[in-house]
């Protein structure tokens, strides 16, 4: 077939409702509309996953054919295990450096530039997984902290770039508070052990008993099942509570921590674009996740909406905290300690439930000042909009091309 001069291949799934989906469109979004790079995608496109406007719906929707047309001529290739495209290929990689087939099948290499885009949680690298990073003309790390991990096991390919936000959509801008006689505590991110929320749903009953007028406003739910019973391992909560598809119960679960029904409000899975009014009503936000191979895209977005956010002080998140002697522009959770598990947890960190609820009380009890730790959170976040940080990925690419 015929591909636009300057196509690239990303081998991830777009979608409107996990992490990697949201970063893939706005990859490909900002590259139709400003260039130089074409997207073509090496995972089934699928429309049901995408929740857009009806104008970029209108841009993207072309390319569930282009990737149609890519597996169509993977499927003619004479070798069925690797195929090498004329085009540059972005993969995504998971931990020990790890990258999906194409549609399954293929294993994608480039004639002229092969990249790796990494969030990277697990710490351990084999010996496997460092022999395939040296396959890649460069590999992008979503953290200074991935990068730096990276690097000490002896990878020299390697660049920081952290993802975008769509400012747009999360922006501080006539910011209001959702309720004026309740104090609403926003947590997302998919359930999981890494994500902390365990230690969310003990925090929060707490400080709710204490303050009856609060309320815990969260966006856990997952297409993945499996993961949330992962934070039973804690002990930190009441078992995690499943229906017969192996999804958590999130309404029951919280019930089962302590938290009555009034002061719980489930906002179900809910695509990443139409989340943002509903953040820019809260009062404050809350992650004091174990680990974050990127900079947490839903913290980022808080912080975009001027929401003040609480942050544990470990691995992608150091990204979003100020340096020292600067004025803060979140609140932190410093007292980080060691995350013993199975595999690697090096720079993970386990925060305490009382320096969370000591937080929750700051942002309750000295408004105007989290307001102001919410507002330079925000200008902190106009340097990192999705067309910028777009830009500078299709700069790396073209750089490794020649173009």
């Amino acid at each position: 077939m015929s591909w636009p001069t300057q196509t690239c291949v990303l081998n991830w799934q777009p979608s409107s409702v996990h992490g990697w989906g949201v970063y893939g469109l706005h990859v490909a979004l900002n590259w139709l509309r400003e260039g130089p790079l074409h997207p073509v995608f090496a995972q089934p496109f699928e429309p049901r996953l995408i929740e857009l406007d009806p104008i970029r719906r209108s841009i993207i929707g072309a390319l569930g054919g282009s990737s149609a047309q890519l597996e169509a001529e993977l499927a003619r290739a004479r070798d069925k295990g690797q195929v090498a495209l004329a085009a540059p290929v972005l993969h995504g990689l998971g931990n020990d450096l790890s990258t999906s087939l194409a549609y399954g099948r293929y294993l994608l290499t480039s004639a002229q530039a092969l990249i790796g885009v990494v969030f990277l949680e697990n710490t351990a690298l084999s010996a496997a997984g460092l022999e395939r990073a040296k396959h890649y003309d460069l590999i992008v790390a979503g953290s200074s902290w991935n990068g730096q991990i990276l690097r000490a096991h002896g990878c020299d390919n390697v660049t920081v770039l952290m993802q975008g936000v769509d400012e747009t959509a999360f922006h501080a801008h006539n910011r209001r508070p959702g309720l004026p006689d309740r104090f609403l505590i926003f947590s997302g991110g998919k359930l999981e052990y890494r994500k902390g929320q365990d230690l969310v749903v003990r925090a929060a009953s707490q400080f709710i008993a204490r303050h009856p007028d609060a309320v815990l406003v969260t966006a856990w739910q997952s297409p993945r099942a499996g993961l949330a019973q992962s934070l039973d391992q804690s002990g930190a909560a009441a078992p995690m509570v499943l229906n017969g598809q192996g999804h958590a119960k999130v309404a029951a679960w919280v019930r089962q921590n302590g938290i009555p029904e009034s002061n719980h409000l489930d906002l179900g899975l809910i695509p990443n674009g139409q989340i943002a009014y509903t953040v820019r009503q809260m009062d404050v936000a809350v992650f004091p996740n174990r680990a974050e191979g990127g900079t947490n895209l839903v913290a980022m977005e808080c912080m975009a909406c001027g929401v003040p956010v609480i942050l544990s002080r470990n691995t992608g998140h150091l990204d979003l905290i100020a340096t020292a002697g600067e004025p803060p522009q979140c609140l932190t959770l410093d007292d980080q300690r060691p995350v013993e598990q199975s595999h690697g947890t090096e720079g993970w960190g386990e925060s305490q439930v009382d320096e969370v609820i000591t937080q929750l009380e700051f942002a309750y009890s000295q408004r105007q000042e989290a307001l102001a730790i919410g507002q330079r959170g925000a200008v902190f976040m106009d340097a990192f909009n999705w067309p910028r940080q777009c830009a500078r990925l299709a700069e790396l690419t073209l750089n490794l091309t020649g173009s």
